[in-house]
């Protein structure tokens, strides 16, 4: 299971920015309205807008994770216990 961080996310920009250069380099480009608004989080957060964008992609890979973890546990749920499930449902 992905643990979340715990830090506020002024801290987890900084930190996310350190290591710019540990990672793999690549280009994005954004619709423009779609950039002026990452520009204008990024500046009311007093973090970059590569920090930000770091740190939006690390929360999406968590949350797939966490849905793939309980997407697991309920296909587990229904195929152990399907049939009490139904019976339930039509009670």
């Amino acid at each position: 299971m992905i643990q979340s961080s715990g830090l506020p996310p002024s801290e987890l920009s900084s930190c996310t920015a350190g290591s710019y250069h540990s990672g793999m380099a690549m280009t994005l480009r954004l619709p423009e309205e779609l950039e002026k608004q990452v520009e204008a989080i990024a500046a009311r957060r007093h973090v970059s807008k590569h920090a930000l964008i770091t740190e939006s992609v690390a929360r999406l890979v968590e949350a797939e994770e966490e849905q793939r973890q309980v997407d697991e546990v309920l296909d587990y749920a229904f195929e152990r216990y399907g049939d009490v499930i139904e019976r339930l449902a039509d009670a």
